[in-house]
């Protein structure tokens, strides 16, 4: 596989991607070990990495991700989401000339749940544009009054989508 073949004077080059589940951890009957597996290779496929070991944060329909994502449904309307600022600091003179304006969940159950394990979630289920704006608004409302003299920057990264759905 990867060394191309000779079809009627034809090089044909075949790509091969495996999908891995274990057992237990991935399930306990074959029936759903093969759904897993197939699970994992569709993400090999999709990431061209020929080989993918099965990852429920990686499965559409897993019920871990489910979950997380109705808690972060609740999460926004119940507003579980708080801003925290990290000072952005001129490395020659050592002074603060601004914050950048971060994300944070406090989780009822799980309590402090870092950005890297909501943001893409977030952007695939379209839930990225409420989050936008909560930090937007918070920053501006929270930071405004705060300015000093001289005046800081405050900065927000924003997905394009989001922004896009802010503009009127």
């Amino acid at each position: 596989i990867g060394q191309p073949c000779i079809v009627d004077h034809r090089a044909l080059t075949v790509h091969a991607s495996l999908g891995i589940a274990c057992f237990p951890d991935h399930g306990t009957s074959a029936e759903a070990l093969l759904q897993k597996a197939d699970v994992a290779m569709y993400v090999a496929k999709t990431d061209r990495c020929g080989v993918a070991v099965y990852a429920a944060s990686r499965d559409r329909h897993s019920h871990r991700r489910l979950t997380f994502i109705s808690d972060l449904r609740r999460g926004l309307d119940e507003a579980q989401f708080f801003v925290e600022y990290q000072p952005m600091l001129h490395l020659r003179t050592n002074q603060i000339t601004g914050v950048e304006a971060l994300v944070r969940w406090n989780h009822p159950q799980q309590g402090r749940v870092l950005p890297g394990e909501f943001i893409d979630l977030a952007e695939q289920t379209g839930l990225i544009n409420p989050l936008t704006t909560i930090v937007l608004e918070t920053a501006i409302r929270e930071w405004t009054p705060r300015q000093k003299t001289p005046p800081l920057s405050v900065a927000v990264s924003v997905v394009v989508a989001a922004l896009n759905s802010l503009i009127p």
